[in-house]
This record gives C-alpha cells, structure tokens and sequence, in this order.
C-alpha cells in the first residue's frame, strides 16, 4: 500500500512538471515599442519550425524500410503512405500511379484527393491539382486544421502566373491589403470576410503556418507564392504584436525572393528598428517568481516522496529484523525444550 502511494505522488510530480512545461510564456515587442506577454516560442524562433524539408535519400530510406517491413503490400493506407514517401523522393510518376489505383479501388479518401492534388500540382498540371484539392476539400473541409482553402488560393494564383508573370507584383495569394507603408495596416474586415465562413483575423497565422510548413517541405527557393505567405505572415505577426517572430519571418521570406523585395525589405528594417530600441528587461520579476515557485513546488515533492520511499525501506527492514528475531526465538526455544525421552531418562 506505501509502496502504491509513492508511485502515486511520483507520478503526480511529473504530471506537474510537464504541465509545467506544456505552455511557455515569453515577451514580444509590439508595433509601438511595447512589450507583450504571449504564449509562443522563444521570440525570433518562430520561422525555425517553418521549413522541414528533409534530402532525398532520407525518403529514399524511408521508402526501402517500408517495403520491408510490410505485412500487407495491398493494405490502402500503407500504399497511401508509401505514394505520399515517393513524393518526397520526387518520384511523382509512380506516386501518380499508386494514388490513383487506390481512387479507382477504394474511390472517395480525403487523403487520396489530397495526395492526387499535391502530386498534380509538382508536376506542373495546375487544373487537375485544383480539381483535387477542391475535391479533397469538399471530403474533408477541416484537413490540415481547416488551411486547406489556402492551398487553393495557391493553386487559383498560379492560374493567373501563367496568364501573367508578373501578377504577384500588384496583388497577393490571400488578397489581404496591408497597405504600402513601412508600417503594415490590418486589412478591413470585408477582406478578412472574402476569405470564407471558416476564416478569422485570429486563425490566420495558424493556418498560414501550416499550409507553409508543408509547402516549404517540398519546395526549394526561390520560390514567389512562398515568399508571398511569407510577407504576409511576418505581417500579421507583427500586427499581432511579435516583431521578433515577424523579423525572423521576414528574413525567411527573401531567401524565397518576394516580387516586392523592397517593401519587405523596409518593413524589416523599420521591425529591427523598434525591437532595437525597445526597452525589454532580461529578466521579469514576476516570471523569476512563477520559476522560483514552480522549483519549490517540485522540490518539495521530490523531498516528500524521497522521505515516503525511506520511510517504506525502513519499515520493511524493521519487519525483516522482527521476522529474523522471532525464528531465532523460536530455535533457542526448541532447543531448551525437553523431549521425550528426556523426561523418561533414569536419574
């Protein structure tokens, strides 16, 4: 039962301690100079999780390791699995083959229209990829936590490039207009309203930063409809009031060289101006508190459970000790017992 009971509380500790950790509280600087508490990476970081494109012979790998090891080469998801590493490893004719004998066996998987789409759209057929994609949307309307619409913007922009090259010059993927001041300006509500039912001022980073994190896994830059999310992340970033993350962002965004380099460019460079002079102590009072707290917190459990585990070595010691005391009495008592034949011994 002590025993239990200790498992219990170091269990308890370090359910605190990852609860502890699940979100982390950090200042940003905001468009004025101030500074926010947000709940976010380390600012500056943001743009670090954005890109996670791995090299080829990683899928490759990936891909001889699979056919190895499976149990059933016609299960459909494990043929998905594999069409989705072969799109990764830049095989697209055999992904194309795999993806669609699964549409004609098995017709009707979000994950197949999806892959379809993505597939199409590497391969340079724009109107197919946009079928697929709307079709995939229209099986699964929440996919990629509800960013899939941007996909199609991507693929409707594409559309106009190749009426006109230099369309990205004077408009952008999203349609949003963040003005063409140094600072950037909220786009109005109506705009924020054309995106669609689902989408809000408050979603729109998050959504942008999936749709990007897959993009940028299988695209190289230069890259314009990239650099173009970009610019328009580290704008609402900023707008947001994370200049840090929005620099880093930015700075993301011309290595994809953007058709309006030099309007990134001076926004850059006004964001770093702010940062640079804004006052942002090194340490918070009330945070080193929250930490100093936290520390006791645990500590103090660790001290109760180590106590606890002592306190239950002891106590079965004892018991032991008592055990071991009481067969020794038991033997010497045999011993001094006369027997039998003792007591009719002749004297």
């Amino acid at each position: 039962m002590r025993t239990r009971l200790v498992l219990l509380l170091a269990l308890g500790v370090l359910l605190l301690v990852r609860s502890g950790s699940a979100c982390l509280w950090t200042y940003a600087t905001n468009l004025d100079g101030g500074i926010e508490e947000i709940v976010s990476v380390p600012p500056g970081s943001f743009a670090e999780g954005l890109v996670r494109k791995q090299p080829r012979e990683y899928w490759l790998n990936r891909l001889g390791e699979m056919q190895r090891s499976a149990k059933d080469p016609l299960n459909q998801q494990l043929r998905n699995d594999y069409a989705a590493m072969l799109v990764r490893a830049g095989e697209l004719t055999e992904a194309l083959a795999v993806l669609n004998d699964i549409e004609a066996t098995k017709p009707g998987l979000y994950p197949t229209a999806a892959n379809l789409g993505t597939v199409y759209e590497l391969s340079g057929d724009v109107e197919k990829a946009l079928h697929w994609i709307q079709e995939g949307l229209a099986r699964n309307p929440q996919s990629h936590s509800g960013s899939e619409w941007i996909h199609v913007r991507i693929l409707q922009a594409k559309q106009k490039l190749a009426e006109d090259p230099d369309w990205l010059k004077t408009h952008s993927i999203l349609g949003l207009n963040f003005g063409e001041e140094t600072r950037p300006v909220r786009p109005t509500n109506d705009e924020i309203a054309a995106l669609g039912e689902s989408q809000s001022w408050d979603n729109l980073d998050s959504h942008l930063t999936v749709q990007l994190q897959e993009r940028t896994s299988l695209v190289e830059p230069p890259d314009p409809i990239v650099a173009d999310l970009l610019s328009d992340l580290s704008n609402v970033l900023a707008l947001n009031g994370q200049l840090e993350n929005a620099i880093a962002v930015a700075e993301l965004a011309q290595r994809y060289e953007p058709p309006r380099g030099e309007l990134l460019q001076r926004r850059l460079d006004h964001f770093r101006e702010i940062v640079h002079k804004a006052d942002k102590p090194l340490f918070n009072r009330n945070e080193l508190l929250t930490q100093g707290l936290n520390r006791l917190v645990i500590w103090l459990s660790l001290g109760v459970i180590t106590f606890l585990a002592l306190g239950v070595w002891w106590l079965r010691r004892r018991r032991r000790q008592k055990a071991i005391e009481s067969s020794w009495s038991m033997a010497a008592a045999a011993l001094t017992q006369p027997t039998e034949s003792d007591r009719q011994a002749p004297i």
